[in-house]
């Protein structure tokens, strides 16, 4: 839902204004016991990075290693 949400011009700025607590939603769904969690959470990984930029990107650090781990995971 969040990532078809920061597709929205209207609602990007309130996504912009909270992303860094929203970053935290998702880093959760990342490490998620659920595998439709953390795919899901990896699509909003994508459209944020597309969508909601610069302000996510500097968050790099948060998701990435989650990424990493997840990435570890399906090998």
């Amino acid at each position: 839902m969040l990532g078809h949400v920061c597709d929205s011009d209207g609602l990007l700025d309130c996504i912009k204004d909270d992303v860094e607590e929203l970053t935290d939603l998702v880093v959760a769904g990342l490490v998620d016991s659920n595998q439709e969690v953390r795919e899901g959470a990896a699509i909003v990984v994508g459209q944020f990075s597309e969508n909601v930029v610069p302000e996510f990107l500097q968050l790099s650090s948060k998701v990435m290693p989650c990424i990493f781990q997840m990435l570890q995971s399906y090998v």
